[in-house]
């Protein structure tokens, strides 16, 4: 098994001006990389917070312009794409590889539709980056259950899907003051996405 116990944290939705430097904080204090897959209309309107999460050393990810379904997005889902990467871009000097579909969360939960979308984006080049572990931290269902849903459920690590933006994610930075100190004393580490796929 390549992944090991090796987990790496993603953070979907934002940038939201309020959370994302919180969450970023709360990383940066437990000494844990993570990747943001923001959304390019939220880039735009709060370029800052991409340039601080990228000066800081976080991983950038793409998660279209307008939070769209790239399956049934037909003759836009190029220009969802190739917007956000201009939006990433103007804000921090970068354009990532790695893409997360909206509405995608697990490897198990994607149809036909979706397959063939994800893979026509990989074809130019992209890394499509799904996730192993959804915390569902989106619903509030409380810290104790979003850490149950982030934890993995046997030795190995993987992709955790988290959320930085989508209303109040206090729920979202208790888990993390949880989440991280339970998981290391088991032997899992915390490496980038890139890292963990592999994608350079």
């Amino acid at each position: 098994e390549r992944i090991g116990k090796r987990v790496a944290l993603t953070f979907d939705d934002g940038p939201d001006p309020d959370w994302t430097p919180r969450i970023a904080d709360t990383l940066t204090r437990l000494g844990v990389p993570a990747t943001f897959f923001a959304v390019g209309e939220h880039v735009v309107d709060d370029p800052g917070v991409i340039a601080d999460l990228h000066r800081d050393g976080f991983e950038i990810g793409n998660h279209t312009f307008t939070h769209a379904n790239l399956a049934s997005a037909g003759i836009l889902r190029d220009l969802q794409v190739s917007m956000t990467q201009s939006a990433i871009s103007g804000a921090a000097g970068v354009r990532p590889r790695l893409v997360r579909p909206p509405y995608s969360a697990t490897r198990d939960g994607g149809d036909r539709e979706q397959e063939r979308s994800y893979a026509d984006i990989a074809q130019q080049g992209y890394v499509i980056a799904l996730a192993n572990y959804d915390s569902e931290d989106w619903r509030s269902p409380g810290v104790a259950e979003i850490v149950r849903n982030a934890t993995p459920r046997s030795k190995h690590g993987g992709v955790i899907l988290m959320h930085d933006a989508g209303g109040d994610r206090s729920e979202t930075v208790a888990a993390l003051e949880r989440l991280v100190p339970e998981l290391r004393p088991r032997g899992f580490k915390f490496v980038s996405l890139n890292d963990l796929l592999g994608a350079g």
